[in-house]
């Protein structure tokens, strides 16, 4: 698994663990609210970091990295 990806993955599951808990719930099952809260968490981190990359990239003013945020955040209704 690429480094970065593995990164994101162990934040994510940090960061839901902290809103939700255990993703096994006090008599032992899955707690399919936190497994299902991870995958947005993930998905969102990884959204943000290639946001990030566009913008690293605008600021060294390349061509068409700025429509490429835009329809990035569009798409997934994400804020930077």
């Amino acid at each position: 698994m690429n480094p970065r990806i593995k990164q994101l993955a162990e934040q994510a599951w940090i960061d839901t663990e902290e809103t939700f808990g255990s993703f096994v719930d006090e008599i032992g099952e899955i707690n399919y609210t936190f497994l299902h809260a991870y995958d947005q968490e993930f998905a969102q981190l990884i959204i943000l970091d290639c946001l990030e990359i566009c913008k690293q990239r605008e600021q060294a003013n390349l061509y068409g990295v700025k429509e490429a945020l835009a329809t990035i955040r569009e798409h997934f209704e994400v804020e930077l």
